[in-house]
């Protein structure tokens, strides 16, 4: 999941959160394998790599969830967190799912916060 806080008026959108894709993330990919934890991809019908990195054993793409036990202690359920200060003229957090983010760019998600009719009109416009 990624959160941004949309400023109103002008400003550039904030992204809140770091991602955690060991895709992605050198960081959380150095982190798992110093632990012991393997990375690999998903193989297809056909023995070839596949999809995503994914750790094994449980075969999940991300560093960090909730659950997912059969992972062991290679998975942590820490958020990252960040202080950030809401710009005077306020502004809006989006927060959606990866595959939401994955599809439809920050900036497109931002203008339609922008919209008239705020939060509402962004969900009618995506």
């Amino acid at each position: 999941s990624e959160a941004w806080l949309v400023p109103r008026g002008a400003g550039a959108p904030i992204r809140l959160t770091e991602d955690h894709r060991l895709d992605s993330s050198e960081p959380e990919r150095a982190r798992v394998l110093a632990m012991g934890g393997l990375i690999a991809h998903a193989k297809n019908r056909n023995g070839d790599p596949a999809g995503p990195l994914r750790l094994w054993p449980g075969g999940i793409a991300q560093a960090r969830a909730v659950g997912d036990a059969d992972v062991g202690d290679y998975v942590m359920a820490t958020p990252y967190t960040q202080t950030v200060a809401v710009p005077p003229s306020g502004g809006d957090v989006v927060i959606a799912s990866d595959g939401v983010w994955d599809a439809i760019p920050c900036s497109a998600v931002a203008h339609g916060v922008a919209l008239p009719g705020g939060g509402g009109a962004a969900v009618s416009s995506v």
